[in-house]
Parts: C-alpha cells; sequence; structure tokens
C-alpha cells in the first residue's frame, strides 16, 4: 500500500505520468423523469426516537453485518445508530473534553467493526454498542485539523481537506501520506480542487471543481477526462487578499461549468451527477471504469428539489450507499406526501425518510 500511494504522489505532481489514451463508451438516453431511470427499493422511516438528535441527515454509512445504519448530522455534531426499521438504537457524541467525548462532528467511518468519529480537533472511536475503544488527539500542522467528508478504501481512509490536499489515514487515524494538487488554479480561488470523492473497487475517486475530470488512485492511477470546461481565470488576481471581490468573479465564472456534484461507489459502478450550471440541469450518470463505459440519463432534476406534478420525485441530498442502492433523504413532508401515492413504505410524512433507489433493472 505505501509503493502505491507513493505512486500517487508522484502522480499528483505531475512528474512523468500519462494517462493511457482509452476511447470511452458513452450512451445518453432520454428519459421523462425520474422513475424512467431509476426504481425505489427500500424506504426507511426515522421515528421521533431519532429526530430528538437530528436536524438533517449528512452522512449514511450500514452498520454492522448490513443491520441498521449509522448516521451522522453534523450540524447537530451528532452521530446516531438505527435499526433497520429506523429506530433508536444508541446514540455516540456527548459533548464536551472527557474521555470519548466532543465538541464538533465532522465526519465519520465503520471499518473492521469500529467506529471511528471525527472532530475540529480529536478522533474518538466507538464498537457499535457505544464502548470507548481509542481516542486521539490532533497535533496540528498536516495532522486532521479541519478536515472534510472522506472515504474507506481498502486499508486506508481517504480525507478532504482545504488548500488542495487529500490525507490517507491509518486505523488509529495517523496520517500516512499527504497528497498534493499541483494545480495552478488554487493560487486564484479558494475552493478545493477536489470536491465529491468516493471509493469504487478499491480505487478512490476524486472529482475536480471545475470540469469534467475523476482522478483515479489505486490499482490504474489514471485521470478520467470527459470533457474541459474552460474556467477563465481572467480578472483574478493571484492569492487575492479580498474574498469578496474574488467570490463575485468567480460566480459569475461558475455558471459556465460543467462538474461532477455527486460521486458515489456503488457495488457495480460509480454513480456520477453531472450539472450543466448553464441551464441548471442535472444528468445521472453510471460509469463503468474497468470497461470505459458511461450511461447518463436526463436530464432529470431530483436533486434539492420538491416533488410536484412535473417532478415526481425529489431528495434534499444524497447521503451514502449500500450495494447497488443510493441512499437518499427527505425531510420535507409537502414532498413526501406527493411520493407516497407511488412509493410503498412512506409511512408517516412529517417524519423524515431515507429512501434507497437503484438504477432500473428491466
Amino acid at each position: 500500500m505505501r509503493l502505491l500511494l507513493c505512486a500517487l504522489v508522484v502522480m499528483v505532481l505531475g512528474c512523468s505520468y500519462q494517462p493511457p489514451q482509452q476511447v470511452l463508451e458513452k450512451t445518453n438516453v432520454k428519459v421523462d423523469d425520474f422513475y424512467g431511470c431509476f426504481e425505489v427499493v427500500k424506504v426507511v422511516s426515522l421515528g421521533k426516537s431519532s429526530q430528538q438528535y437530528l436536524s438533517k441527515v449528512d452522512k449514511v454509512i450500514p452498520g454492522p453485518a448490513l443491520e441498521g445504519f449509522f448516521i451522522g448530522d453534523f450540524s447537530q455534531s451528532q452521530v446516531i445508530r438505527v435499526d433497520g426499521e429506523g429506530n433508536l438504537q444508541h446514540v455516540y457524541v456527548v459533548k464536551g473534553e472527557g474521555p470519548g467525548e466532543l465538541q464538533n462532528v465532522l465526519d465519520l467511518r465503520f471499518e473492521n467493526g469500529v467506529l471511528t468519529i471525527f472532530g475540529l480537533y480529536k478522533a474518538v472511536m466507538f464498537t457499535p454498542e457505544g464502548d470507548l475503544v481509542f481516542e486521539r488527539t490532533f497535533s496540528g500542522g498536516d495532522d486532521l485539523v479541519a478536515l472534510c467528508h472522506g472515504t474507506s478504501c481498502g486499508d486506508s481512509y481517504f480525507v478532504k481537506k482545504s488548500e488542495g490536499k487529500v490525507f490517507v489515514i491509518n486505523n488509529d487515524t495517523t496520517v500516512r501520506e499527504v497528497i498534493h494538487f499541483n494545480d495552478d488554479r488554487l493560487d486564484y480561488v479558494n475552493f478545493r480542487p477536489s470536491n465529491p470523492i468516493s471509493c469504487y473497487r478499491n480505487s478512490v475517486f476524486i472529482a475536480d471543481n471545475f470540469d469534467l475530470k475523476l482522478y483515479e488512485y489505486g490499482s490504474e492511477n489514471r485521470i478520467h477526462e470527459f470533457s474541459y470546461s474552460d474556467m477563465n481565470f481572467s480578472g483574478l488576481t493571484r492569492n487575492d487578499p479580498d474574498p469578496a471581490s474574488k467570490m463575485k468573479i468567480i460566480s459569475k465564472k461558475l455558471e459556465k461549468v460543467n462538474r461532477w456534484e455527486v460521486v458515489l461507489g456503488l457495488k457495480s459502478s460509480l454513480f456520477l451527477v453531472r450539472m450543466n450550471f448553464a441551464s441548471r440541469e442535472s444528468f445521472p450518470v453510471f460509469y463503468y471504469p474497468e470497461k470505459n463505459k458511461m450511461i447518463e440519463f436526463g436530464p432529470i432534476n431530483f436533486i434539492r428539489t420538491l416533488a410536484e406534478d412535473a417532478r415526481p420525485f425529489s431528495i434534499q441530498g444524497i447521503v451514502g450507499s449500500q450495494g447497488d442502492s443510493i441512499i437518499g433523504i427527505q425531510w420535507d413532508e409537502a414532498s413526501l406526501e406527493y411520493m407516497k401515492t407511488r412509493i410503498d413504505g412512506i409511512s408517516d410524512p412529517s417524519d423524515p425518510h431515507l429512501i434507497f433507489f437503484r438504477l432500473r433493472t428491466d
């Protein structure tokens, strides 16, 4: 694994890496709505016992032996475990400075039977039952302070940090490698050059903020470049200390960008969502890297929307995966009331629901 990571650093620094030239087999499928592409396979209602600890759902991870789920709410700095029916099983975060306590929750992972919760300056590890296994306070510098969301991949965990860094960490949360993106754009903008991140078949895929690149770190070590959004940096000053003027210019330029809004590893494919900012349209995509094959559907706008006659399905966000199913969260009562006529399992529309859906098999 160490040799692999060294190769990744060489690739990112751009010393001698040349991506292989491959012909992408791409199919575009026009569909009328969500149900022309997807089918709902399961719905889990989060009952009142769970809601008292959640104001929203940011991340969902299947629990031990695929029984139940760990749910992270980063705004509330809370992580809970529910059973397969959405009933509360355990609450993990106690706010404080003592053993097993945290002030902020930024991310979580579940690997080898241990739940790791990352805080701003500290990580704590629990058994599913809530017994404290280990905790570590971060040391600063190139440690895990102020990290972003990450993904488990093989025996490592990849997490993003600002300034174009991806950390590769061990099971005890210590940093094994720091991968730096060698990208001049970082001098102009304060965005991370890597946005969504996910694992597929022991390779990590990281999306670019400005175009339709996917950086793959794994057995293939390649850049998947589907098309390019010509992000023009004229009018911007390198390392501009005035964020207000800079953001005004960047906002206008981003209106012309195509980029991946979602990158999610499934059992059989990578699920992507391409956002065309000029037309405000979203395109669900299933990508099979080993076959260099892509199927794009749409446009279908169903994320961060409300359900209605013109849009019969909606979710507030994509929060995880299980097998080949994508997990979405919907908390809007009116949308759930509308969708219950077509989706079995929506019990009380006043409760938030996890909705599991996948590519149609017929």
